[in-house]
Formats: C-alpha cells, structure tokens, sequence
C-alpha cells in the first residue's frame, strides 16, 4: 500500500494497537473528525496515522472511559491551554 511507504506512518491496526484502541474506534473517531489520518491512501481508501497522534487517540479513550460526550472531547482536543481543558471539563 502507498502509505505503507511514507517513512513515519503506520496503518490502522499498528496504530490502533499502539493506541490500545479496536481499529473500528480509531474509525469512529476518524468519522466524527476527532482524529483524521495523516495519510489516506487513494485507491484502498487504508488509513495511515504518524506515531504522533497516538496521544490524541489515548486521550479520546480516556475522556470516552470516562463518559465525556463526543461535543466535550472535540472540544478538550481543541482547547489552547490547560486553563481551557479545565473549563471544559468542569
């Protein structure tokens, strides 16, 4: 696959098990537009994720663990500063 090519990109299944998430979670969030892959290839439609956006994705298990709804999360990933995370959160 063209992705699996990019130095510094993973596919789906290595990333979700990074991230210690199912593959269909890391699509769901990609769905909601929380966590939109680096690279998507053209032809397979096969998601590929940086090793960077692991934490974005730990987060959004956390927060969903946690029971914080989608609009709340989206919303914690968006915040400029740890002031922000707490006013969302409170």
């Amino acid at each position: 696959p063209a992705g699996a090519g990019v130095p510094g990109l993973m596919p789906i299944g290595a990333f979700a098990r990074l991230a210690r998430l199912t593959v269909k979670a890391v699509r769901h969030y990609d769905a909601q537009g929380l966590l939109v892959p680096a690279h998507v290839d053209e032809r397979s439609g096969y998601r590929y994720f940086r090793a960077d956006q692991v934490r974005t994705a730990t987060t959004i298990a956390l927060l969903r663990s946690l029971d914080v709804p989608l609009p709340a999360v989206r919303e914690v990933l968006d915040a400029p500063d740890a002031d922000a995370v707490a006013a969302v959160l409170a």
